[in-house]
C-alpha cells in the first residue's frame, strides 16, 4: 500500500489499489493512538485533507462505519 499525502501529527492517506484509506492520530492524555478511514476523498490538497481529518476527529461518530483497520500496523 502506497502512501499519497502525508503531514505529520495530521494525517497520512494511502492508497489501497481500490479507494483512499486515511490514517488519523487520536490523542487521550497519555495514550495516542491511530485510527484509519476508507473514504471517498474529493481532493490530495493539504489544506482539504487537514480539514477532513479536524472533521474526522471532531465527529468521529459520523466517520466510525468507515473505520478500517490501520494500514501503517500491516507495513
Amino acid at each position: 500500500m502506497d502512501i499519497v499525502a502525508k503531514k505529520n501529527w495530521a494525517y497520512c492517506v494511502y492508497d489501497s489499489g481500490d479507494g483512499y484509506i486515511i490514517s488519523i492520530p487520536f490523542g487521550h492524555s497519555f495514550v495516542d493512538f491511530s485510527r484509519a478511514f476508507k473514504l471517498n476523498l474529493d481532493s490530495m490538497d493539504e489544506e482539504y485533507l487537514t480539514k477532513k481529518a479536524e472533521d474526522i476527529k471532531n465527529n468521529y461518530e459520523n466517520y466510525k462505519q468507515f473505520e478500517v483497520p490501520d494500514p501503517y500496523r500491516e507495513l
